[in-house]
């Protein structure tokens, strides 16, 4: 619990700093996707992830963020496994209000997974005589 009032707070004293036209921001984090992990039987779970992205401050009210984001590797049995990843590619408008900043957000998100399978052994052709 305490670790997340740290991330949180960390969170907020990055999003205090003033929005400049031309500035540059980068950052970095954990993220959590709902989805983004595959128990044993299959259905989906929540995984962990590390997220690393900029913020580029065309005006003083619009930037464009665009981030990647890591999802943990799933194990599913003993040779199974399932990668996520994302790339998301935001623009957010500013307005601040007395000492509150608030930013509208609108952007896509490109998700990619893979699943590795161990190697099988596939035999091709007939073992008949002509």
């Amino acid at each position: 619990m305490r670790c997340l009032l740290i991330i949180f707070l960390v969170s907020i004293s990055v999003n205090a700093i003033s929005q400049v036209a031309g500035k540059i921001r980068v950052f970095g984090g954990f993220a959590l996707g709902t989805e983004a992990g595959i128990n044993n039987d299959g259905s989906s779970i929540a995984q962990l992830g590390v997220t690393l992205g900029g913020e580029y401050f065309v005006t003083d009210q619009i930037s464009a963020a665009p981030s990647y984001t890591y999802f943990f590797k799933s194990e599913i049995g003993s040779d199974n496994s399932v990668k996520f990843s994302a790339v998301n590619l935001d623009g957010r408008y500013y307005k601040e209000f007395n000492a509150v900043t608030l930013y509208g957000l609108f952007g896509i998100a490109i998700v990619r997974s893979k699943v590795e399978l161990p190697p099988r052994i596939v035999s091709v052709g007939g073992g008949g005589t002509s």
